[in-house]
């Protein structure tokens, strides 16, 4: 059980957030979509409907809804209806075009002309955005500084949310070693033409006192609708580029595992695993059988046979031992699950208790 003095070392390293790179990307794709807004406003500005070309398209595809989209199209350009009842009947246009996409799609794959379709699209969607630029001067305002201090702020805000759950994980963390921990809101999509707050996705990177380099550990954060976390771009264990600190290493494997499965970073189940090994380390494992310790960052399979498969696979000396593990599962971190079978990595420095290790198959078996 924590002490209170170890509850207190864990509230003295919260976990911080920060939103530049959000910040960073949002100004420039306001300043993007504010440049796009003045191109187009003059664009439709001198923009002429031309029926003809619909017409023209129409007759080459021989497409049976023809009446019915001239019809809108006449009603639309006719000048007896206007502002928000015009807008309101312009958007009819986008259900025509989901009939004629529709239709096309029906037709033999030889007869189907995407590119008069294309051409009708293109002029119907032109028509449209007119007529939003002739009644309220431009279907999109024009975003501005505002907008943009909204969003961050809005932004701040769930990410301060992810960094509460967190700090929340890492009190139940025993032995937390001061690892920092900094929530980033993820940048967005340069080609995005939609802004909106950042709410459960985000980049958590961790470093230590004693991390010796320059990078400090990270991994993708996810919260699903039903508030399951998922945990993507996962370092390996044993990685010197990142993990030049052994108690950094422990601190970001604790935290994933805990994320992953509440509960696993103080009390896990004793599973079985299987790993291959070159039979020239067979002593080590032998001896391992009496002191109940193996290597951190090995790696373990759930399955035998495929512990047997990968013996095969592995690069170099194609003679291995396959060993069977009884561990605890508070010592693994999940690299795979295809559903069927799970991989694994040992973590931890050094030495790592195991159960029982025993060797059950060598590459000479018959």
């Amino acid at each position: 059980m924590r002490s209170f003095y170890q509850f207190l070392e864990v509230v003295n390293f919260p976990v911080t957030v920060d939103v530049k790179k959000y910040k960073d990307s949002v100004w420039k794709l306001l300043s993007n979509l504010s440049d796009f807004t003045q191109s187009e406003k003059e664009r439709l500005s001198y923009f002429k409907f031309d029926r003809s070309i619909i017409v023209k398209n129409l007759q080459h595809l021989q497409y049976p809804g023809s009446k019915e989209l001239l019809l809108l199209v006449d009603k639309l350009i006719s000048g007896e209806v206007s502002g928000d009842k015009l807008i309101e009947l312009s958007w009819g246009l986008f259900e025509e075009e989901r009939k004629l996409d529709k239709w096309i799609s029906s037709l033999p794959w030889q007869s189907r002309n995407y590119d008069v379709v294309r051409a009708i699209d293109h002029e119907l969607r032109d028509l449209q955005d007119k007529i939003y630029h002739d009644e309220r001067g431009y279907a999109k305002e024009e975003p501005d500084e505002e907008t943009l201090q909204k969003l961050i702020v809005q932004t701040s805000i769930n990410m301060q949310k992810i960094a509460q759950k967190i700090q929340e994980v890492i009190s139940r963390i025993e032995n937390w070693n001061g690892s920092s921990v900094v929530v980033e809101a993820p940048e967005q999509d340069k080609d995005s033409n939609w802004l909106e707050p950042e709410v459960g996705s985000a980049r958590v990177e961790l470093n230590h006192p004693e991390n010796t380099n320059r990078w400090s550990a990270g991994f993708a954060y996810w919260e699903h609708e039903n508030e399951k976390v998922q945990i993507e771009d996962v370092l390996e264990a044993g990685d010197n580029e990142f993990f030049t600190s052994a108690k950094l290493q422990e601190d970001y494997f604790n935290l994933i595992n805990e994320l992953r499965r509440p509960g696993s970073a103080s009390q896990g189940k004793n599973i079985s695993v299987y790993t291959a090994r070159p039979k020239q380390d067979r002593e080590l494992y032998l001896k391992a059988e009496e002191t109940k310790q193996i290597p951190a960052n090995l790696f373990v399979t759930s399955g035998f046979e495929n512990a047997v498969d990968l013996m095969q696979d592995l690069p170099g000396d194609k003679d291995r031992d396959v060993w069977k593990i009884r561990i605890n599962s508070k010592y693994l971190i999940l690299t795979n699950d295809d559903g069927r079978i799970k991989h694994y990595q040992v973590k931890g420095t050094g030495m790592v208790p195991v159960v029982s290790i025993s060797l059950i198959y060598t590459s000479d078996q018959p």
